[in-house]
Formats: structure tokens, sequence, C-alpha cells
């Protein structure tokens, strides 16, 4: 589902240079020092991402809820979602293991979606009910996609970060994407997630 500025994947690359802080990171050095560990030919896709999340302490554990607390939190605002898991382990992992993303059109992330049926689609192993906290910052996908190419323009190493939206956006700062008309949500901070126990 490319918008009007996807489709440069793949693309060579093109020298430039980049002023001040990179986005979402300390110092550009930190940038360059995560983009470069990851090796191209890797087929795991997801490194650069967890890098990143790692970097912003994006990676820690979810807030565990009973199924009645989940409910009120919804009630409150907080979206609720769906992610499809393939066995019972993924779904103690995802709650208090170490997190692991997936690879789809919208980026590297954690997918989920706002319809249970669709993500079961997602694992074929039933699903993890949660919801995302209503304090959560969350950039819809055509909107990522004009930032992502507007980092693009810039070169350097901004070409690796924009080969992976889901890099991109949790660079930026952003704790989840919104995409398919609203139905699916790719999860980038854990913390900012309520999970019915």
């Amino acid at each position: 589902m490319g918008g009007e500025h996807s489709g440069h994947h793949g693309h060579a690359g093109r020298p430039g240079s980049v002023g001040g802080s990179a986005p979402g990171f300390a110092s550009l050095g930190s940038f360059i020092r995560l983009t470069n560990s990851v090796d191209d030919g890797n087929p795991y896709e997801g490194n650069l991402v967890l890098d990143i999340i790692n970097d912003r302490g994006f990676n820690g554990k979810p807030s565990l809820v009973s199924s009645k607390e989940l409910d009120k939190e919804i009630i409150l605002g907080a979206v609720e979602l769906h992610r499809g898991i393939q066995d019972a382990s993924h779904r103690e992992q995802f709650k208090k293991g170490e997190l692991f993303v997936g690879k789809g059109p919208e980026g590297s992330g954690v997918y989920s979606s706002t319809d249970p049926r669709e993500a079961e689609g997602f694992g074929f192993g039933g699903t993890v009910r949660m919801a995302l906290k209503p304090s959560a910052k969350v950039i819809d996908f055509r909107d990522l996609e004009e930032k992502a190419y507007q980092l693009y323009k810039q070169g350097g190493v901004y070409d690796k970060l924009t080969d992976d939206l889901g890099a991109t956006a949790v660079a930026l700062g952003y704790d989840a994407i919104k995409a398919r008309e609203g139905r699916v949500y790719v999860i980038l901070n854990r913390t900012m997630l309520f999970v019915e126990e």
C-alpha cells in the first residue's frame, strides 16, 4: 500500500550530511553506530527497529490488567487492539519476555488490529487482547511516508533509516503507526499498552 513517496527501498543511496542530532537520539554518533551495526545481508529485517526501540527505552513491559480493568481503560479512551500469536508461549513472551517485532508492509513492529478476526490472520494461534494508552504518540502511515521521504532526501545515514518505516517512526519518537483506515496499529513502544492477563 505504497503512497506517493514510497518505493525508494533498495536504492543505492546518495551522499549527504546531517547536522546536529538525528531524530530521537542523543547524538548523531549514536544514530550512525546503530545504523552501521545492521548487516544489510541479514535475512531478519527487524534488527534496526529493535536497536532503536532499545536505544529509546521502548522495550519495557506492558501494563498487565484484568479483563474488567481493560474494559474500563477502553471506556476511558484506550484503543482496543488484538495481536495474533502462533502459540501460547508467544502470549507470555509478549507480556513478560523479550520484545520481538515482525516485518510488514507498514514497517517493522508489533502488528495488531482493531478487528480480532483480522488479528487472527497475523498469527493463526489465537489473539492477545490489549489496548493502546490514550497518551500514546501515534502517526498515520500516510503522514509517516511523507516524513520519511523528507528525511530520505537528506541522504547519508538517513537512507538506511527510511528503508524501514517502523525504524523511521520510532526514531522520530512515535509509539505506534496507524494504518489501513485505522484498523491496523503497528506498535513500537510496548510500555504504551494495557494487556489482558
